[in-house]
């Protein structure tokens, strides 16, 4: 029991290092991009939310139409995962670990801790431009509902994001070029929808329930839920086939 204890302290002991070691390093950075998307936010949604009621305009902000802002989002998250992912990639970090598999669920414990604190990053916001625009008030209990659905679709799609940079990067064993690969990924159909004006959506349409309508059903909802759930857990095998074939010899 106390060998279990120890172990389970050295784990998180480990994740809480990693993510107060990149705080450090990055709180400026964090901070400024913070600002930023707050900013980029308030000058996005001038106008919107006079003209449609809340719901249509929260998935107006987050559409892919809105190209600038939905590629800081994922850009900056996937910065975030290519940075968290280089310190387990250190071989001072590997040695700490018999095996592979463990090395790989702490990476993915990590980037599960981040996820909370990058939905409130992103979500928040909206929320400051709501209260900048005088607009608190339009805020119904059926938008709450929405916005917490759309909340878990969130969270499950930047799941999903962070699994598939891990697929690339264990394939490439490139972070710049996984990353711009897994940016490219998600955001083709926009630019298929672009070039060729075709009604296409992206997988951050999917995330911020872009794709829903008034006329969409819980068996819609349902089937995305089960279409998510089902990506992220073939991301998370494949990249555990990857992981037993490979070598403990790793990039520094």
């Amino acid at each position: 029991m106390k060998l279990s204890d120890e172990k389970g302290r050295t784990r998180y002991g480990l994740v809480k290092y990693v993510l107060q070691n990149f705080c450090v390093n990055h709180k400026k950075g964090i901070m400024e991009a913070f600002l930023a998307t707050i900013a980029l936010f308030v000058w996005i949604t001038n106008g919107y939310f006079h003209t449609s009621s809340l719901i249509i305009s929260f998935k107006s902000v987050y559409s892919s139409h809105e190209f600038i802002l939905i590629s800081c989002i994922i850009l900056l998250y996937i910065f975030l995962i290519s940075n968290l992912c280089q310190v387990f990639d250190k071989n001072s970090l590997l040695i700490r670990y018999t095996s592979l598999r463990r090395w790989y669920d702490q990476k993915i414990l990590t980037g599960l801790y981040v996820i909370p604190a990058y939905m409130f990053f992103v979500n928040f916001p909206f929320l400051v431009s709501l209260v900048i625009h005088n607009d608190i008030g339009s805020i119904t209990f059926e938008f709450i509902g929405f916005w917490l659905l759309s909340i878990l679709f969130q969270g499950m799609g930047f799941i999903i994001i962070g699994l598939l940079y891990c697929f690339i990067h264990s394939l490439t064993g490139r972070n710049v070029i996984s990353g711009i690969l897994t940016y490219l990924i998600l955001t083709i159909p926009s630019l298929i929808r672009g070039l060729f004006y075709v009604k296409v959506n992206s997988f951050p349409d999917y995330m911020f329930l872009g794709n829903l309508n008034k006329n969409s059903s819980v068996e819609s909802v349902l089937l995305q839920f089960i279409v998510f759930v089902i990506i992220g857990i073939l991301l998370h095998f494949l990249n555990l086939t990857i992981i037993e074939k490979k070598d403990i010899m790793w990039r520094e």
